[in-house]
């Protein structure tokens, strides 16, 4: 890779065998002065990008001949992961301020809501209070089914349609809900009007030849610039606008939801309920309550996950006896290679971290396993979630509870080991080892 004069060395190791990753996050070091530069990128690294800084004193010495700055990259993954890490190393060392850091402003995280969740449920009632005052017009279907949608639901119900059908033949549009239109908001055909809810009522209708007109209630392109409206507040809208009683009712579907979620994730938004509480307020505001809040949040940050893997034909290996019989093999030949009569090895899933701790004391404490001093924790992931929480807390909670000095390990006495010579003492040893978090989806399972 070719580089400018001004990089002496570049430690770009933790790349090794990546190369399926959105952004990462890099760091110069003036090897003289020790000043150092914090920045994030999205995309590869490729040599095609250097840093985005505009610091006058970083600028003429990257510019010049001289060869005095070390270039590392920190880490790589999710492009929302490595705003909040850049985020979060600059905010530590308060790198705006800090004379030893060229930064001149700390970086925003990837936390930033693409939905202005209040200012919608405000809209709806906006539109609830339309709906009961009346306010609404009487428009020709076909121009109006003509007119691009905004596709909230995974799929059309049809079931749903007909129904709506079914009470149009008998009433008319009477017990009909309003079309919602978006006037000039099409993200397809610009500067041309959206629907943004009632698609199935107006698909319902389109069926029945002596109905000519639809009800619609129309919002102008002065309102959503007023409100600063983008695509993703009018999808949510259109999630929010849950028909009144006295229409035909559909429910929003865990479809639904998910879909809204994995959008969201497409773009970069953070929706993990331990970092944010924008994936849980959206939940909310669409009547999920409880654990099926943060059972819907995982599975999207699951599916998205696997979205991105298989990509490059990989899928998240699962490890389960009962499912994935192959997978569990892989794990019970890896552990039994690694046993010996000096290494215990147990195997668990990171989302048991407890267990994880008792079950090392369980093994220490069984008979035969005395002269043991190597304890092997073999661990797999199975979901997207399991993994972050362990890359970020739990992996190193555990070596410090363990082995880590003031953890078990240093608070115990070493083994005895008899060689047939001398009687040998060593310390106890925990050492850490990760299954194939993803394999070819072909083999998985």
């Amino acid at each position: 890779m070719n580089k400018p004069p001004s990089i002496r060395n570049i430690d770009s190791s933790i790349l090794d065998g990546a190369d399926d990753y959105e952004a990462y996050v890099y760091e110069y070091i003036h090897v003289v002065l020790g000043h150092r530069y914090i920045g994030s990128k999205k995309g590869l690294f490729d040599g095609t990008y250097w840093h985005s800084s505009e610091n006058a004193e970083f600028l003429s010495i990257f510019g010049g001949l001289e060869p005095v700055l070390d270039l590392k990259i920190i880490n790589y993954g999710f492009y929302k992961d490595m705003q909040n890490l850049e985020s979060k190393l600059q905010s530590e060392v308060n790198a705006k301020s800090n004379p030893d850091y060229y930064n001149q402003s700390v970086a925003p995280t990837g936390n930033k809501p693409l939905i202005q969740i209040e200012v919608c449920k405000n809209i709806v009632a906006h539109i609830h209070h339309l709906i009961d005052e009346g306010k609404y017009k009487l428009e020709d279907k076909n121009k109006i089914y003509a007119l691009d949608r905004l596709q909230v639901r995974v799929e059309d119900d049809i079931e749903h349609i007909q129904r709506i059908k079914e009470r149009a033949e008998e009433s008319g549009i009477e017990f009909t809900k309003p079309v919602i239109i978006w006037e000039e908001m099409s993200p397809v055909n610009v500067g041309e009007d959206l629907i943004g809810d009632g698609g199935h009522t107006l698909g319902g209708v389109n069926q029945i030849d002596n109905i000519p007109k639809v009800k619609t209630i129309r919002l102008p392109k002065s309102f959503t610039d007023e409100y600063n409206l983008t695509i993703w507040d009018l999808r949510y809208i259109g999630n929010l606008l849950n028909p009144r009683s006295e229409f035909i009712k559909k429910e929003r579907t865990d479809g639904d939801a998910l879909k809204l979620l994995m959008g969201l994730k497409e773009q970069g938004q953070d929706i993990n309920l331990k970092r944010t509480k924008i994936g849980r307020d959206l939940l909310q505001g669409l009547g999920f309550k409880g654990k099926k809040v943060g059972r819907l949040i995982e599975k999207a940050e699951n599916d998205y996950a696997n979205s991105i893997f298989k990509k490059s034909g990989q899928v998240i290996a699962k490890y389960n006896p009962s499912t994935h019989p192959k997978n569990w093999k892989r794990l019970q030949d890896r552990a039994d290679s690694l046993r010996n009569d000096r290494t215990i090895v147990i195997t668990f899933c990171t989302a048991y971290y407890s267990k994880i701790v008792a079950e090392i004391i369980h093994e220490i404490n069984k008979k035969g396993n005395e002269n043991k001093y190597r304890i092997i924790v073999l661990y797999f992931h199975n979901k997207q979630p399991n993994k972050d929480q362990w890359d970020q807390k739990w992996h190193q909670k555990l070596k410090d509870q363990i082995k880590n000095k003031g953890g078990l390990f240093d608070k115990m006495m070493p083994v005895k080991w008899n060689d047939g010579k001398n009687i040998l003492e060593f310390g106890r040893e925990l050492i850490t080892s990760e299954m194939d978090y993803t394999i070819p989806d072909i083999d998985n399972g």
